[in-house]
């Protein structure tokens, strides 16, 4: 099950390089990386509800907030220092809390955890 979450993750983050055609910049790199983040999370969600609304949901939020970002500012001055160690802040946070998520919630983790309790 990791390994599934990771690479569609990685996948549905490698998709966004599309965008590069329109113009390759920082920002479209930034895009790869919290879109890799947003799949695992929709991807966890998928595993953990057995339920796609919940990703459908998540995914439709993060698009919203960025498109309200991108109508209260600048759209084309969000690739600056503050904002990058932001997303790199965030991107750590998530991808500590999804990983320890997933290893809590894996058959072998919760197996080793029965065993151990006998």
């Amino acid at each position: 099950v990791f390994l599934s979450i990771i690479i569609s993750s990685l996948i549905f983050g490698l998709f966004h390089l599309l965008n590069a055609l329109s113009g390759f910049s920082l920002a479209v790199i930034l895009q790869v990386i919290y879109s890799t983040l947003l799949g695992c999370m929709c991807a966890f969600a998928l595993y953990i509800t057995s339920n796609v609304i919940y990703s459908i949901i998540l995914h439709t939020v993060f698009n919203f907030s960025g498109t309200l970002l991108i109508a209260l500012g600048n759209p084309y001055n969000w690739a600056n220092l503050p904002m990058i160690i932001f997303i790199i802040v965030m991107a750590i946070t998530v991808g500590i809390y999804v990983i320890y998520m997933l290893i809590k919630n894996s058959d072998l983790y919760k197996t080793q955890k029965q065993e151990n309790n006998k």
